[in-house]
């Protein structure tokens, strides 16, 4: 009986012992286990974040890729816009005229630097409005109006240094301009000032953080950059003093070519909005934008005509003789022939501004 039991007691200690032994095993498999799913999951983790991270960084190469098309000379003066031009430059010279109208005061080499200086900031807005809109995806190679990020062979680094070259031109002529007037005070309490909002419109018309254009405020950037800015800055350079005479004789030019930027605006409105990028255009739709424009045009003729009565001169309506190709600007917009539109408008206000400096260089 003794052995019996001794014996039984052995075979509960037997399988006592592997049962333990079994649990103890069944515990590291499940841990192994568990630790391997944690690898392979991290594993897996950090595969899909290297794919994504070289995504993102092919993504950049493959904007910043050499194109096929070697740019030239001819390729960087296209990526300027010089159809746009115009605005700056009779931007400038009706601020002269005016201040010769006012003061009776002209110096022609102030003229050329204002003018180089007006011009160059342009080409500073336009060459960030085409970097900002090729990087945010708003302008595209299958509908861009503007090809200067898909035609020319342009990367990135050529738009950056471009824009080196604008800054360093507008600073030049900036100091030219300060010797050629030699008054610290002027200087200092209204040319610098000046100076530096206008970089600052051109900077951020479509440039972080404000990104004006973005924001519904393109054509109130463009009316107070070519009106109470450059036209101004032009005038207080001539005439040495500032005058509001000089933002009120300028309205009916700048209102005309804020025109040419809602037209801009209106024949991108459908891909701007796809974008994300909120115009006035866009909010307003197309039949609004057509009165806007009938608005800007008329609002032009009639302070021009306001100015006339005031003045006791019928010369000073003579810029009304280019309303026949308003008239057809308008036509085309509502008909929506966008084909070099923009172009048109540009040229429009080019001799609308130019028949207008005329009038006041001849009214003194």
């Amino acid at each position: 009986m003794t052995i019996f039991k001794s014996s039984f007691n052995f075979v509960l200690f037997i399988l006592y012992s592997n049962h333990h032994k079994f649990n103890y095993l069944a515990i590291h498999t499940m841990s192994t286990i568990t630790k391997l799913r944690s690898a392979s999951t991290t594993k897996i983790h950090n595969l899909l974040g290297e794919q994504q991270e070289n995504a993102s960084v092919n993504k950049i190469l493959e904007t910043q890729k050499p194109s096929i098309i070697q740019p030239n000379l001819k390729s960087y003066l296209k990526a300027f816009r010089p159809w746009s031009l115009k605005a700056a430059t009779s931007s400038a010279i009706l601020g002269a005229a005016i201040a010769y109208h006012h003061s009776g005061k002209f110096n022609l080499t102030s003229l050329v630097f204002t003018t180089l200086l007006s011009v160059s900031l342009q080409i500073l807005c336009n060459l960030f409005n085409s970097y900002n809109d090729f990087v945010n995806e708003v302008d595209k190679d299958e509908h861009s109006h503007d090809r200067t990020m898909f035609d020319y062979g342009l990367t990135v680094q050529h738009i950056v240094g471009l824009n080196g070259i604008s800054i360093v031109v507008s600073m030049l002529s900036l100091i030219v301009i300060m010797f050629s007037v030699g008054d610290p005070i002027l200087i200092k309490e209204l040319i610098i000032p000046y100076s530096i909002v206008a970089f600052l419109l051109a900077t951020y018309y479509t440039s972080n953080p404000l990104k004006l254009k973005y924001s519904a405020l393109g054509d109130a950037t463009i009316f107070v950059s070519y009106g109470p800015v450059l036209c101004v800055l032009s005038f207080i350079i001539q005439a040495r003093y500032f005058d509001w005479d000089a933002i009120y004789y300028s309205l009916p030019s700048t209102l005309v070519f804020t025109a040419v930027v809602h037209i801009n605006n209106s024949r991108d409105s459908i891909t701007d909005a796809q974008a994300g990028v909120r115009t006035i255009a866009n909010f307003i739709g197309p039949q609004n934008s057509f009165y806007l424009l009938l608005i800007y045009y008329s609002v032009a003729c009639l302070v021009l005509s306001l100015i006339a009565i005031e003045k006791n001169s019928l010369m000073m309506i003579l810029p009304l003789i280019t309303l026949p190709k308003a008239y057809d600007i308008c036509k085309k917009l509502f008909d929506k022939r966008w084909k070099s539109l923009d172009s048109e408008g540009a040229s429009f206000g080019f001799m609308f501004a130019l028949v207008q400096s005329f009038v006041f260089f001849l009214n003194q």
